[in-house]
């Protein structure tokens, strides 16, 4: 498994920025906030190129050094690498000290900017020259962002672009007016910055730079300015088991072959080209070189306390990097520390050989401790930010907090972790980029777009080219290990030959019957029951004849081969692999006079139902989330389909030391126009769904649905089999075909309640999931949803997907337009009571989805049009009205 690693420092520098202000020296009423050139600034440390970061050592695998002893006790120098948070200097405040967003705003002043315009798609600072206006000049911080100090910058206008450098401690002009710190210089148009090292640690500034091309002139957002930290640093530390002592000296002074350990100047090169952000030139042989170390006077021993820096904050080694991050412990260059501490009054004098990292962007940490090895307890691990993509792809933040508690210390540090990908050899996808954690850990993921669908009938090729299946049990996804669990409804995503039990609904659930589900009591087969009390969730097998394809709306003989096993347990039938495609079909076994005792739903299709692909859906003010289906039951594309599949990638986070593991899905939702789409209809408190909307020809009203044999049951142009007639429950299941519409309630005269949810005995509206009954449309583990599910008020819905898609693409997150969307097609309704019984209406203008919830007049549906999306809400129809249904899985 391949793995990438990464670490989180501490701090961030975060300074956000928003549109020009006032200030006391310059009169800004003329400026208006389209004209202002203005900045933000924060950290970045994407530039780092990855290499061989795992060989780092780390303060959960440091290297560990003996150093000396203490009346007895043993000493050692724990040496670990951690990245360094951007920072910022200006003289003399911030020498010798690592800037973090604690101390930002008082440690920066001023930041040199140099701005080249330039036309054309590509930026090199090859023979370029700085914009007059902006050649080195000086920024100021203003309240919430930063400005040109001296001057009024205004965007020109035009096409011309802006490329620009940012850096500080600021350097007016180029003049080389000091012994210890940074120069500006200029090669052919690149910005050259000269470091000076001195040998004083307190004298050697922090140096930071940032780069940004690209930026247009008629713009008006702030520019962002993303500082790296070039210089390598490094600093002491006491370990939280560590005696405090007194420190008298600590200096670096020699390196491997006798050589000073740093380079007294080193130039750091902006790149000609744009993607790169720089790199320090290669220093001659006979290249000056220094020692380093904290100036101690007699008499002011510096404290060193358990857990905390050696030294003060302007006490941090500051060097110009001779290594890069593939160099590992062993190949490491050593240098010699010469340290003198007292603990107790026991004078320690060492000398150690200690490894080396001169790394750009990093600071090494030289840990004194009383232990030659490392304890390392769980602190805290956690990954959050939004997982969501669109088709369109993108780039989302991630947040990775990782930290830990060493050596028994109540102190958590930060510590790296590695990622795996669930992807056949575990690495990262090609469609997913992830860039390395900045100084807070947060972590950019982008997703590339989704590839449309070449294909004019995606989904039946993904039908066809699934392999076969044999004798496979619906109730038992194929595997004979599992147990039964029944349906009214079950799911077909290959080819080949199928088994369902002949079982009323969902009566069975793993293995027993199902109490839940009403089965024997009034109003749901009450003659399940015998006279002794015994349910029996099987369809008794001396009435079973034969079985039946009722109708398919596929008209090349989808489904085939209905029969009854020799023990009259299951029904078996036949899917073939040439003429497989979405589409829905309604099977039945009958008596021997024909009569229907039972039917089932077969949903013909690609999707497969699971944890990882269901839509999480949450309303506001609503407590509970609904774990959705993406598609309405028995939903199909339709021909020639706009289609971008759907795709997912587990990422696997692994803290160090801990092996503490988080898992991160990546979600990249599918999106479909489909402007042929159509969905089955349900009468509220039916089992069995009827003929969709609209047929292969894109007629509304005129759905086709055929027999086994492909020969036309309901010929186009005429309304399938309807009854102006309210009939009881039973007759219901003998005529699962039959549409009827006698009233407001199909049943009868009176509401029956708890037709859908067997827990419901009223009209209240209720956000619970249901108790499941014999008559829910939904596959195993799923249920028609509750009331409230569906938004009362004030959806928030992608205008653009939901354009000429036949259907609405809903925020179902809180509104949140981050968040995953749901898509509800345009399908209409079938009427209920009323002259038009049967037709459908309000096709394309109106999504209509059922709930278990009961209303005056039968059902309660969620309603939105597709015109005028505010038209929204959670009201009453007729019972005998035909609406969509959208499952939620079960609780």
């Amino acid at each position: 498994m391949s793995l990438s690693r990464f670490y989180s420092p501490l701090a961030a520098i975060a300074a956000m920025l928003c549109c020009a202000s006032c200030t006391d020296d310059i009169e800004r009423t003329d400026l208006s906030a389209t004209d202002a050139i203005t900045f933000s600034v924060s950290d970045s440390q994407e530039w780092l190129e990855t290499g061989s970061r795992s060989d780092l050592p780390s303060v959960t695998d440091p290297v560990i050094i003996p150093l000396g002893n203490s009346d007895g006790e043993p000493l050692y120098v724990h040496v670990a690498l951690q990245k360094t948070a951007a920072t910022f200097g200006d003289e003399p405040k911030s020498r010798g000290e690592l800037l973090t967003g604690d101390n930002f705003a008082t440690k920066v002043t001023e930041i040199g900017l140099i701005g080249y315009k330039y036309t054309g798609t590509t930026f090199s600072f090859d023979g370029a020259t700085p914009d007059p206006d902006m050649n080195n000049i000086k920024l100021v911080e203003n309240v919430d962002h930063w400005e040109a100090a001296d001057k009024l910058l205004r965007w020109p206008g035009g096409d011309d672009k802006y490329a620009f450098v940012a850096y500080a401690p600021y350097r007016e002009g180029t003049a080389d007016d000091i012994t210890a710190g940074l120069t500006l210089t200029f090669d052919n148009g690149t910005p050259l910055f000269t470091y000076k090292c001195g040998s004083a640690v307190e004298n050697n500034p922090d140096f930071v730079v940032a780069y940004t091309d690209g930026i247009s002139t008629k713009g008006s957002a702030p520019v962002a300015l993303n500082f790296i930290h070039p210089l390598a640093s490094m600093k002491f530390k006491a370990s939280d088991d560590f005696v405090a002592c007194k420190i008298s000296k600590l200096d670096i002074t020699g390196a491997t072959a006798d050589a000073s350990p740093f380079l007294a100047q080193g130039t750091y090169r902006l790149s000609g080209a744009a993607d790169a952000i720089g790199a320090w030139d290669a220093s001659a042989t006979d290249a000056e070189r220094i020692s380093m170390g904290l100036t101690i006077e007699s008499g002011s021993e510096i404290d060193a306390t358990a857990g905390n820096d050696i030294g003060s904050a302007t006490q941090v080694f500051m060097a110009i990097p001779e290594e890069t991050v593939e160099t590992t412990s062993e190949s490491a260059p050593k240098a010699k520390v010469d340290i003198a501490l007292n603990i107790s009054g026991v004078s320690v004098e060492a000398s150690p050989e200690l490894p080396l990292f001169r790394i750009p962007g990093y600071t090494t940490i030289y840990t004194i401790s009383n232990k030659n090895s490392v304890t390392i307890t769980a602190g805290t691990f956690e990954v959050i930010g939004n997982n969501v993509f669109e088709y369109t792809g993108g780039t989302n933040d991630i947040t990775v907090t990782s930290t830990a508690k060493i050596n028994d210390s109540e102190t958590e540090v930060p510590v790296g972790w590695t990622t795996a990908f669930d992807t056949e050899d575990g690495t990262c996808p090609d469609w997913l980029t992830m860039s390395e954690p900045d100084a807070e850990g947060n972590v950019k993921i982008t997703v590339a777009p989704q590839d449309k669908s070449t294909d004019e009938a995606p989904h039946a090729t993904i039908l066809r080219n699934t392999p076969e299946v044999t004798d496979y049990d619906l109730s038992k996804e194929g595997d004979v290990s599992k147990p039964i669990n029944t349906a009214n409804c079950y799911i077909v995503n290959a080819p080949g030959t199928y088994r369902l039990p002949l079982v009323y609904g969902n009566a069975i659930k793993n293995d027993q019957l199902n109490s839940d589900c009403g089965l024997g009591e009034d109003n749901f087969i009450p003659a399940a029951k015998s006279a002794e009390g015994v349910v029996d969730p099987w369809i008794p097998e001396a009435d079973i004849n034969d079985a039946i394809i009722l109708w398919q709306d596929v008209q090349t003989a989808m489904i085939s081969n209905a029969a009854i096993t020799s023990d009259n347990k299951y029904m078996t039938f036949s899917v073939d692999k040439n003429t497989i495609q979405q589409g829905n079909a309604v099977v039945a076994v009958r008596d021997a006079s024909q009569n229907i005792l039972w039917s089932w739903h077969i949903w013909v299709t690609d999707f497969k139902p699971g944890d990882d692909n269901l839509i999480p859906v949450k309303q506001p003010n609503v407590t509970t989330t609904y774990n959705a289906m993406p598609y309405t039951l028995g939903y199909c594309a339709g021909p020639n389909p706009e289609y971008y599949p759907a795709r997912d990638v587990t990422i696997t986070f692994t803290q160090d030391g801990t092996g503490e593991q988080k898992e991160f899905v990546i979600r990249q939702q599918y999106y479909e126009k489909a402007i042929n789409n159509n969905t089955p209809f349900y009468q509220w408190g039916r089992k069995d769904p009827f003929p969709a909307a609209t047929n292969v020809k894109d007629e509304i009203n005129n759905a086709g649905i055929y027999e086994s044999n492909g020969v036309k049951k309901c010929w186009e142009g005429q309304v399938f089999m309807t009854e102006k007639v309210a009939v009881d429950i039973p007759s219901s299941i003998l005529n699962p075909a039959t549409f009827y519409h006698g009233s407001n309630y199909w049943y009868g005269s009176k509401p029956i309640y708890n037709l859908w949810d067997k827990k419901h005995g009223s009209q209240a509206n209720t956000t619970t999931l249901p108790s499941k009954t014999i008559y829910d449309p939904s596959p195993v583990g799923y249920c028609v949803p509750p009331t409230n599910f569906g938004w009362v008020s004030g959806a928030k819905v992608n205008e653009s997907l939901s354009k000429d898609a036949n259907g609405v693409w809903l925020y179902c997150q809180n509104n949140d337009p981050t968040g995953l969307m749901l898509f509800l097609p345009a399908s209409g309704r079938r009427y209920g009571s009323g002259g038009n019984s049967g037709e459908v209406r309000q096709a394309r203008t109106y999504c209509m989805i059922w709930t278990t919830g009961t209303s005056g007049s039968g059902g309660t549906r969620f309603r939105i049009s597709t015109t005028k999306y505010s038209d929204i809400d959670n009201g009453g129809f007729d019972a005998s009205t035909g609406c969509a249904v959208l499952a939620v899985k079960e609780k």
